[in-house]
């Protein structure tokens, strides 16, 4: 058997079907596309408003109804209302309004952010799109070498899904709605990879200390861990502006591909394999037994409506939870936080009666 019929050469030489043009590698094209994004991220760009300026700064019965609206889930409006009377924060990406990993959006039906924010970067220091596509060059086309054009590309959209999954379980379970954009899932995967395969090839980590490709990864997955294992346990703050439960749900993708055998284009129509319709089609038809269980109903708990000594203990309250907005956002706000601000609300219109 000649080399050519191993399955570790992968040349995408078949013609029809899905396959992709010739030129380019993968890398290359990956890289430029990304590149390409980034100075889009960096020329068009919108305000981002300051609602809690806006409430701060508010008359009393101004206050009363941005409480209301607040309490209410209007968000949109009062951003439109903040960047009318010119409270802004500063300026974001637009691409970021419509591709960053947002939990929110996600859990809306917006999915296609799981792909999309890993094309996305921090336009705020180069250094975060630079050290991504370094690890890409350094790595990605001995990768796609042993895999081919076709699997490496489907490697590395599936690893940002896996990375971007674990990083909205990391934030739902923390109540941080906080939007992640990078590539860094996928480049872990990718660095998971090659550490599977050549575990002692030697890394020079920031051109000066060459460790093996295996300690490298370890280094990596400790450093990852610490900070998520410390927030769900309540013992450390969240590490801002890292995406540590990404990280980690990159390289468990990028281990479990190597190690399960997975091949992930095993799904994609060619010419001379069974089309998508025929194989879901032999799945529909088979008899499936399904077992039923009632669940079991809980009427819903009411939240108490708070208690106020005096109104120094009411502004007290609202101040703790619109620096809590400012922080962590309003979807991070408890049943409880919100029904305080109505009852804000209306101690303000009563004050002002």
């Amino acid at each position: 058997m000649g080399i050519q019929n191993r399955d570790y050469y992968r040349a995408d030489s078949t013609s029809g079907g899905w396959s992709m043009p010739t030129g380019r590698s993968m890398c290359q094209n990956i890289l430029i596309s990304t590149a390409v994004v980034f100075l889009f991220q960096i020329w068009l760009t919108v305000p981002v408003p300051n609602v809690e300026s806006l409430i701060g700064q508010a008359t009393p019965a101004e206050r009363e109804v941005l409480l209301e609206m607040l309490a209410q889930h209007k968000i949109d409006e009062l951003n439109a209302i903040a960047i009318k009377f010119n409270y802004i924060r500063g300026y974001k990406p637009l691409l970021n309004n419509w591709g960053e990993l947002d939990p929110i959006k996600v859990s809306e039906g917006q999915v296609w952010r799981l792909v999309t924010y890993a094309f996305l970067h921090d336009t705020k220091t180069p250094w975060h799109i630079v050290f991504n596509m370094l690890v890409l060059w350094m790595f990605g086309p001995i990768i796609e070498e042993l895999w081919g054009r076709r699997e490496f590309l489907a490697f590395y959209l599936t690893a940002a899904v896996a990375a971007g999954l674990c990083q909205l379980a990391f934030g739902f379970a923390m109540r941080d709605a906080t939007p992640a954009v990078g590539a860094s899932g996928s480049m872990m995967g990718i660095m998971m990879a090659f550490a599977l395969y050549y575990p002692h090839v030697p890394i020079n980590v920031f051109f000066v200390l060459a460790l093996e490709a295996r300690w490298v990864i370890l280094i990596y997955l400790i450093y990852d861990a610490i900070p998520v294992m410390q927030a769900l346990s309540g013992q450390g703050e969240r590490a801002r502006g890292i995406a540590h439960a990404a990280h980690l749900g990159g390289l468990a993708f990028g281990y479990l591909y190597c190690r399960l055998g997975w091949k992930l284009t095993g799904w994609l129509p060619t010419r001379g394999k069974q089309s998508w319709g025929k194989r879901f089609s032999r799945w529909w038809t088979q008899p499936a037994l399904r077992v039923y269980q009632s669940p079991v109903e809980r009427p819903p708990e009411r939240p108490q409506p708070p208690q106020f000594q005096s109104p120094r203990d009411l502004e007290h309250k609202v101040d703790v939870i619109l620096k809590k907005i400012k922080d962590e956002g309003e979807a991070s706000l408890t049943e409880e936080e919100r029904t305080l601000l109505r009852e804000a609300s209306r101690a303000y219109k009563k004050r002002n009666t």
